[in-house]
C-alpha cells in the first residue's frame, strides 16, 4: 500500500510524463498506473487539485499495476 509519508496526500497524476517529472524531484522516479476509476466506484475519495494533480489519502496494492 502506498502510505502518506511527509504530505497529508498522495499524488496520483494523470499522465506518465508528468508523474515522472515530479518524481525526479525526489531521485529517480518510481511510477505506477493506479486504477483511480475503481478506488472511486469502491468509494475512495480522489481530490483534484487546482494543477490537475489528484489526490487520495493512501492507495492499497490492489488498485496499483
Amino acid at each position: 500500500m502506498l502510505n502518506i509519508l511527509a504530505s497529508l496526500f498522495e499524488q496520483v497524476i494523470s499522465d506518465r510524463a508528468t508523474a515522472k517529472m515530479v518524481g525526479q524531484r525526489y531521485g529517480n522516479p518510481v511510477v505506477f498506473e493506479v486504477n483511480a476509476a475503481a478506488m472511486s466506484k469502491d468509494g475512495y475519495v480522489l481530490y483534484c487539485s487546482t494543477n490537475q494533480v489528484w489526490l487520495v489519502d493512501r492507495v492499497p496494492p490492489e488498485y496499483l499495476k
